[in-house]
């Protein structure tokens, strides 16, 4: 029981662990290069995904969660504006007003994903990620297996904004 309990602080105190499975593994697409889920907990300024990615390369990030910003505050919808990615150092916005979307990674480097606030420490609640890498610059196939991921989780409102994002496009 001692050994569990230490098991379950660390990963709460690592702030960035495997999400559920949200897919299985065996049946993602071969258009598909890197699928992830994890789960980033806001406390945590900024978290390695462990996710190389090279300059041109298309990216899904969809995210879905609550976090509370200070000890007495309320626990609100995350929502993408509040996540930053980093690449080589840059940091923006994951995207605006929505939960979800596709990006042409600019340049190549690892990938870390972190909430936007300026003390984290009184932060709490968590935000579960879904992470894409392609093979492809089709959007048609990219609809196609969001559509998939959607069937799964039709309330996952970061599916549902890549998903309307990636048909726009295609």
């Amino acid at each position: 029981k001692i050994a569990l309990i230490f098991f379950a602080v660390d990963l709460w105190l690592s702030g960035c662990t495997s999400g559920p499975e949200v897919y299985p593994p065996d049946q993602v697409p071969s258009y598909v290069r890197e699928f992830k889920s994890l789960t980033l907990r806001a406390h945590i300024e900024k978290k390695d995904t462990k996710i190389d990615l090279s300059a041109g390369e298309y990216v899904s990030i969809m995210i879905e969660g609550r976090i509370r910003w200070s000890k007495k505050g309320l626990l609100e919808d995350a929502s993408a504006w509040n996540i930053a990615k980093y690449i080589n150092g840059g940091k923006h916005k994951l995207f605006y007003n929505v939960n979800g979307g596709t990006f042409e990674s600019l340049t190549s480097g690892r990938l870390s994903l972190g909430i936007i606030d300026g003390y984290h420490n009184d932060n709490s609640g968590h935000v579960d990620i879904i992470i894409i890498v392609w093979k492809t610059k089709d959007y048609g196939q990219i609809s196609t297996f969001l559509e998939a991921l959607q069937k799964r989780d039709p309330d996952h409102r970061g599916i549902v904004h890549a998903l309307a994002q990636a048909r726009s496009l295609k």
